[in-house]
């Protein structure tokens, strides 16, 4: 039992929004949780003494951007939590955990700002209460991403999960399915007629290569996801936020370390490798050409 629960908590996780974009996902936690507490009041949440409910709420939420922000900023700087790629289950709990025990702690010294200064809150009681109200409205937006992701869990979604390590690939014939986040839809190709993957807005869209044409086959996911479930094929690489690209499909690339435009075999259409990617970028077609 003991056994099967170490695994579970280890089985490789895609990581929440909260920690792949930690400026935005700070800004949604501070909305969802001021919508939350608007609509629900809960465990008896009140005005201040200087503002209404609303504004004080408002408030309390706008700290709450900021310290989830460099919550998740000060965890990425620590190995156990820095290498997204390699993410688990209970980094995903763990971080979660942190995230929201330092979100409460800065709510209750942000209480001296915004509340009665002529009551005393230096005390172990309020201490507690304001970290047990931050974490209850907290784990609401955390949760809610949390959920989608945990149905990777499933008995059926397992062995995607723990086949989901790096290696090299041995054969270009060599197939893969990817999973939609609809349960019943996926994508099956093989590895080297894989061209492309672009991001359409809540699908993505992959380019591969059948009959000598190239088909468009879409399937709804994000491209994070798309990445995650694509990690253990070395020459599938994330050259821009928007854009995954097979290296081995590459005939020639331009530009230089402010970025790259990659050209394709079996398509007019130019990818393009991003500032941020770009020295990756170089490091991956280094080895390429050694190889």
């Amino acid at each position: 039992m003991s056994s099967w629960f170490q695994n579970i908590l280890n089985i490789k996780f895609p990581p929440n929004y909260f920690f792949l974009r930690p400026g935005m996902g700070a800004m949604i936690v501070g909305a969802v949780s001021y919508l939350f507490v608007l609509i629900y009041r809960p465990m008896g949440t009140q005005a201040s003494l200087y503002f209404g409910y609303e504004l004080t709420m408002a408030l309390y939420c706008l700290a709450v951007v900021f310290i989830v922000y460099l919550s998740i900023r000060f965890l990425r700087l620590f190995p156990f939590f820095k290498n997204l790629s390699r993410w688990t289950l209970v980094k995903e709990l763990s971080g979660t955990f942190l995230i929201l025990m330092f979100t409460g702690v800065g709510v209750f010294f942000t209480g001296f700002i915004i509340e009665d200064s002529s009551v005393s809150r230096w005390n172990f009681p309020t201490f507690v209460d304001s970290v047990a109200r931050t974490m209850v409205v907290g784990i609401v937006p955390f949760g809610i991403l949390f959920l989608k992701n945990v149905q990777l869990l499933l008995p059926g979604q397992r062995v995607v999960l723990s086949e989901a390590m790096p290696r090299s690939v041995s054969s270009g014939e060599d197939e893969t399915e990817i999973h939609s986040s609809l349960k019943k839809e996926h994508l099956k190709f093989n590895l080297s007629e894989f061209l492309y993957a672009e991001s359409e807005g809540n699908y993505v869209a992959f380019h591969i290569i059948s009959d000598n044409k190239v088909v468009k086959k879409l399937i709804r996911n994000s491209i994070n996801n798309i990445q995650w479930q694509l990690e253990k094929y070395p020459h599938f690489f994330r050259s821009h936020r928007g854009f995954i690209v097979n290296l081995n499909r590459i005939k020639k690339h331009q530009g230089n370390s402010s970025g790259y435009r990659l050209f394709l075999d079996g398509t007019d259409v130019v990818v393009p490798v991003s500032r941020q990617n770009a020295e990756k970028f170089e490091s991956l077609m280094a080895l390429k050409s050694k190889s």
